[in-house]
């Protein structure tokens, strides 16, 4: 089993290194709001509700 920090949690309190080996993995796990903006597109339809509310808050993103 598997779980993606990046659909859940706005802001890591302590950033960590994935090692999951999966081709598309984003390696420096920081929370969603460090994604560019296409990054998190991508992730969209899987992340909670609380990241949607916080993404269409218009709180800046990374680059």
């Amino acid at each position: 089993m598997t779980f993606n920090y990046l659909t859940s949690e706005w802001d890591m309190a302590e950033a960590f290194v994935c090692r999951c080996g999966a081709d598309r993995c984003f390696g420096n796990i920081r929370g969603f709001r460090h994604l560019s903006r296409a990054q998190q597109d991508s992730l969209a339809p899987s992340i909670t509700p609380f990241l949607r509310r916080k993404r269409a808050s218009g709180l800046p993103s990374a680059a």
